[in-house]
């Protein structure tokens, strides 16, 4: 699969295909706050995000679901939350 991820400042992905030059698939309430960071799977089949809201999520895109979700990931602090991540 051929896709790019868009993350926004409203909480939304966008998933786009490269092979049909479209928008597949937009989650528009991914996130309760802005996503701030993004990162694809060593297999290219899990997408993990992180967001203001302190929480990680990891996608699997091949449906687009939440397979993993940690909600606290990080504690809010002077109104910042998960701002970087790594996959591994």
């Amino acid at each position: 699969m051929n896709t790019v991820t868009a993350a926004h400042e409203n909480g939304a992905l966008n998933f786009f295909d490269f092979n049909q030059n479209k928008v597949v698939k937009t989650i528009s309430e991914a996130h309760s706050d802005s996503i701030s960071t993004m990162a694809y799977s060593n297999s290219g089949l899990h997408l993990v995000t992180g967001s203001h809201d302190g929480s990680l999520k990891v996608w699997d895109i091949r449906n687009y679901k939440v397979v993993s979700e940690q909600a606290s990931a990080h504690q809010k602090k002077f109104d910042e939350g998960v701002l970087c991540l790594s996959t591994h």
